[in-house]
């Protein structure tokens, strides 16, 4: 029998003894929830990590325990709610990124970078399909899926939303994304480099993923008033499990409720024929 996991993460915070600030954002908790138990009604084992939960090691250790666990044909759903956060890129022969920029989750006690979520891939079995979800700022090749500049800018020239009591970007500002660098600019270069050194780095993503992000590299996702934009766009296109159509299906009608951000569908390692035509969250 075929298995499911997913692990749920909502930032409604950040630790500002590491950030400069707490990035309050409300909302990202119930965002969580809410998936978690989408996915629990679908039969998925769903564990939820929510802000101080949500560390670097914890989120690492859940995503590389379901690693070790599912085999070929099983299903693992990651997703994310919180704020997306960049770092200058740290150069490797294995890693390639078109606007020299790490883009990152942040987690409560620092930012993960996009280069250890590629890491975290590649430790699956060819196979499994994994499935991620990430309603953040600057996600749109956070799974670290190879993506040209030429077509990161391939997106509709439309005004985004301004912040009210309930719209708020779901980004550091450029501005504490620069202090955040530079107050730990050694613990971020060092982390690269350990990174890039690790012989799985070498290693090519054997497992077929597909990233469903909340808008583009360049662009920010929203919180709003009962979820964060993305997130209620995809629970009204799946409409409680009624939704009839492939991954592609999904990502497209969950695209056409968005007019200030554009998600980004990404699809990367070993292909899996079935996963293309198989309804979202199929175990």
């Amino acid at each position: 029998m075929r298995k499911g996991q997913a692990v749920c993460i909502g930032m409604n915070s950040i630790n500002p003894e590491h950030y400069g600030t707490k990035g309050e954002l409300y909302i990202c908790e119930k965002d969580a929830d809410d998936m978690h138990n989408l996915l629990l009604i679908n039969d998925f084992v769903s564990l939820k990590l929510t802000t101080k939960e949500a560390t670097r090691d914890n989120v690492k250790n859940a995503i590389l325990d379901a690693a070790k666990e599912l085999k070929s044909g099983d299903i693992m759903v990651v997703y994310y709610s919180g704020h997306g956060g960049k770092v200058p890129n740290v150069p490797s022969p294995y890693d390639i990124e078109y606007d020299n920029i790490d883009e990152t989750w942040c987690l409560w006690d620092a930012q993960l970078l996009d280069d250890e979520l590629r890491n975290l891939w590649a430790s699956f079995d060819k196979g499994v399909r994994i499935v991620l979800l990430s309603d953040s700022c600057h996600s749109g090749s956070i799974a670290k899926a190879p993506i040209s500049l030429e077509e990161e800018n391939n997106i509709e020239d439309e005004p985004q939303e301004e912040e009210n009591g309930y719209i708020r970007k779901k980004a550091i500002s450029d501005k504490v994304a620069k202090a955040t660098f530079e107050n730990n600019e050694e613990f971020y270069r060092k982390l690269a480099l350990e990174v890039n050194a690790l012989e799985i780095t070498k290693k090519p993503v054997e497992a077929f993923v597909k990233q469903i992000s909340g808008c583009q590299d360049t662009e920010y996702s929203y919180t709003g008033e009962t979820n964060s934009a993305f997130t209620e766009a995809l629970k009204y296109v799946w409409d409680d499990g009624n939704f009839e159509g492939t991954y592609k299906d999904f990502y497209k009608q969950i695209r056409e409720q968005l007019t200030n951000q554009h998600p980004k569908l990404l699809e990367f390692g070993e292909k899996i024929p079935e996963f293309d035509a198989e309804k979202p969250f199929t175990i």
